[in-house]
């Protein structure tokens, strides 16, 4: 169990980092995370436009309830929690259901290394931990082989504490500070496996089997990083 304590400025976010002294850089994705959303009262303008242009009902004038900085999930069967740049518990005011939505922030950092890198050669819990995201998605581990290991967890974490709120919809959200949409490759062929186009500055819905109304969003972000 945890209790959170409010953010009220730059540093309370720098502090949940679990890497403070290497993370927290001017124009790095971490540092422009918490300029962006922690100044924003509620979701980011361009945030807000991709939700309600999405056209989907449920993310039209969506409430922001509360959100939660570098927001641990533990995933099974053991190993290292996924931890999220934010987690957000959001509201429908149009069909009045809850929303669980994942944040990562990128600038041209990758989403870590494709699961057949991540796995290695040296026996682990990897595999059970691979069989267990896998499930969740609806996917097999073999599909899974060529896909950036962090858009997997991201999205389970997300689907994770959907089933802790006992509400059927869930969103990862990536926020790109990249000019060029540095990763959107990778994002877009994790999209094509969970049967949904990606498209920038659109959420779209998945297709497979994952228990829930699972979509998934790349927003661009326009900012002037701090020095």
């Amino acid at each position: 169990m945890a209790f959170y304590i409010p953010t009220r400025k730059l540093d309370d976010w720098r502090k949940l980092l679990a890497s403070p002294r290497k993370q927290w850089k001017p124009g790095r994705s971490a540092k422009l995370c918490a300029e962006t959303w922690s100044t924003a009262n509620g979701f980011p303008n361009e945030v807000r436009e991709a939700l309600n242009d999405s056209k989907i009902e449920l993310f039209m004038d969506l409430e922001f309830l509360m959100g939660f900085p570098e927001f641990q999930v533990n995933l099974p069967p053991s190993g290292h929690a996924s931890q999220n740049d934010i987690w957000i518990m959001a509201r429908s005011t149009k069909i009045n259901e809850l929303v669980s939505i994942t944040v990562e922030c990128k600038v041209d950092e990758s989403f870590g290394k494709p699961v057949r890198e991540w796995l290695g050669k040296k026996p682990s819990g990897k595999p059970k931990r691979l069989e267990y995201i896998c499930k969740r998605l609806g996917i097999n581990s073999d599909e899974a082989q060529d896909i950036r290991y962090q858009l997997l967890h991201r999205t389970v974490s997300s689907l994770e504490m959907s089933d802790k709120l006992c509400c059927r919809n869930a969103l990862m959200m990536v926020n790109s500070f990249s000019e060029d949409d540095a990763g959107f490759d990778d994002y877009s062929k994790f999209c094509d496996l969970l049967g949904c186009k990606a498209e920038i500055n659109r959420i779209v819905k998945t297709t497979r089997q994952s228990g829930r109304n699972l979509f998934l969003g790349w927003v661009k972000i326009e900012c002037v990083p701090s020095k």
